[in-house]
């Protein structure tokens, strides 16, 4: 029986990637230059001298590093006798502005899961590893480091809730990676930092200050102007134009995000100051809403299969493969309580047949959506959001249950 491997999201993008390089034999270097001299853009406007040097190379993926988080790909790469330099790899399919959080919130919920967190925290683990000497249990950021990160947004800093510093003790991780490649003692220097988003420009041309990562320096002072030489970004179009990943790649990239970059109404709608939604218990609507609202789930349900309908608290999400797609609000009060159906601004609706109606944009829970309202008592709610659904279906970016 013929065996068939699926992979998905940004793990699976990941994970297809580094098997498709690694399966090159003589030809890995070559592609890790590739990738990090032609593909990636740094946004010191060089690529760093020493990708050109490189002799030997080792892929690390979705390796854990408790308080430092998980990051999608580290690539240790050997240019002679001294210690590696390595790079820290973040993936997200989505733009950057589609995960970012602003680092005058601080470290709310979902921070450390955002691009601009994610690589916040893989440059502390930079600084752990330079102080740490290869001996000690546990990898520890320095002291005065997390002090930095503790202060007030204001300070700057992100109002790291941590009681200590953030650290990293599983033995297995470090005798047998981070001992065994040589990160020990490792020159911060020698760490850099890369983000790959759906995005057709790099991220600091987009934005600006708060929603940049957050490199505190040893003094506490922001220091985005003299990292810029270590830090970088690439897109989906230049990886696969400049590396050439095979089909098994193409695969699992196509089931994240149908086009190599995204449409411009999903940027603009990211960069716009669209209304927030602001969300309430459904227990505080009406029964006649509820009713409404369970019809509807129900047949989305019927249409993408159970498990791709997510009940909430305020709201109801259709995630038919990873992303949620399709958003069911409830709004108003009393006479006036209508359901809101809002589809990803990334399938754009707004382009979509007139009966699915999607023309207005707002964000719900910091993603942008173009949505529609449905009566409670109109018959044709259930009509829009059948036609909504199949259009959802037709266009989707993640598989359907049938």
């Amino acid at each position: 029986m013929n065996t068939e491997v699926v992979w998905y999201g940004e793990r699976g993008v990941v994970n297809a990637l580094v098997t498709d390089i690694a399966q090159r034999g003589a030809g890995t270097v070559p592609a890790v230059q590739q990738l990090l001299g032609s593909a990636v853009q740094w946004a010191g406007g060089t690529s760093p001298a020493w990708i050109n040097d490189i002799a030997r190379v080792a892929l690390v993926v979705e390796v854990g590093l408790n308080d430092f988080g998980d990051p999608d790909l580290i690539l240790v790469c050997w240019t002679g006798p001294n210690k590696p330099q390595v790079v820290f790899l973040e993936a997200k399919v989505v733009p950057y502005l589609g995960s970012a959080l602003k680092n005058s919130g601080g470290m709310v919920a979902g921070f450390n899961s955002s691009i601009n967190g994610q690589l916040s925290l893989k440059y502390r683990f930079s600084l752990a590893l330079e102080a740490w000497d290869g001996q000690r249990a546990s990898v520890a950021e320095p002291a005065e480091s997390w002090q930095w990160y503790r202060r007030p947004a204001s300070g700057p800093g992100l109002a790291d809730p941590a009681r200590q510093p953030r650290r990293l003790a599983k033995a297995e991780i470090l005798e047998g990676i981070l001992t065994r490649l040589d990160l020990f003692d490792l020159p911060s220097e020698h760490a850099h930092f890369v983000a790959l988003t759906w995005d057709s420009a790099p991220f600091w041309s987009q934005v600006t200050g708060e929603l940049l990562p957050l490199f505190l320096t040893t003094s506490g002072a922001n220091g985005w102007a003299t990292m810029q030489s270590r830090t970088g970004w690439v897109g989906f179009e230049a990886l696969e134009r400049v590396l050439s990943p095979g089909e098994e790649y193409r695969k699992v990239r196509k089931t994240m995000i149908a086009t190599l970059t995204p449409p411009v109404s999903v940027l603009h709608a990211l960069a716009s100051n669209l209304p927030t939604l602001p969300l309430r218990q459904l227990g505080e609507f009406q029964q006649a809403t509820r009713e409404s609202l369970a019809v509807i789930t129900q047949a989305a349900r019927d249409r993408f299969g159970p498990d791709a309908v997510k009940v909430h608290a305020g709201s109801v999400s259709i995630v038919p493969g990873k992303k949620v797609l399709v958003k069911l609000v409830p709004q108003g009060s009393g006479a006036d309580e209508y359901l809101l159906l809002g589809v990803s601004a990334s399938l754009e609706p707004h382009q979509w047949p007139e009966q699915c109606a999607l023309r207005e944009q707002v964000q719900i829970a910091s993603q942008p959506f173009f949505v529609t309202r449905l009566s409670a008592a109109d018959q044709e709610a259930r009509l829009t959001a059948d036609a909504v659904f199949a259009q959802v279906a037709l266009r989707r970016d993640g598989p359907t249950v049938a």
